[in-house]
């Protein structure tokens, strides 16, 4: 099984045993007579392009889904925001565009400003935070573009 078909495997499982399959979807089946969901859509076209290699198309698809999911539909919308920085993440290994950084660093920094500040001894939003770290970790490199830079 290749790195991004088991990834896409992986993602699938964590969906099925979680109950956190996008709209439309009851472990993992389409519901009787409903097609799929835009939403759902976007995260298909995210999966195709993830196992194709092309790691930017993914990203904007699984972005795509992530912002047409709302802050209640907390277990998709994780799912989505994840996929989508680390098909970013995984373009930026393959030396596609470093810019690749910058929409990565966004997502999650406004993913995490919009949540509730952690309580009690675990931080849910651990994992988010490290993958934060590690993209600003990238952007501190020679080489890396510059976010903050006016767009030209």
């Amino acid at each position: 099984m290749s790195g991004a078909v088991g990834r896409h495997a992986a993602a699938v499982a964590v969906c099925l045993a979680l109950g956190l399959c996008p709209e439309g979807h009851v472990l993992g089946a389409p519901l009787a007579g409903a097609g799929p969901s835009e939403r759902d859509r976007a995260y298909e076209e995210g999966a195709q392009a993830e196992e194709a290699g092309d790691f930017a198309r993914a990203a904007a698809s699984y972005e795509r889904a992530y912002r047409m999911t709302t802050a209640a539909e907390s277990g998709p919308r994780l799912l989505f925001l994840r996929a989508a920085v680390a098909a970013h993440l995984r373009a930026d290994d393959a030396r596609e565009p470093r810019a690749h950084l910058c929409p990565a660093r966004a997502l999650l920094r406004e993913h995490l400003a919009a949540s509730p500040a952690a309580t009690g001894a675990t931080d849910p939003l651990a994992a988010l935070r490290a993958d934060l770290a590690r993209v600003e970790q990238r952007l501190a490199a020679p080489g890396a573009p510059d976010c903050d830079a006016p767009a030209a």
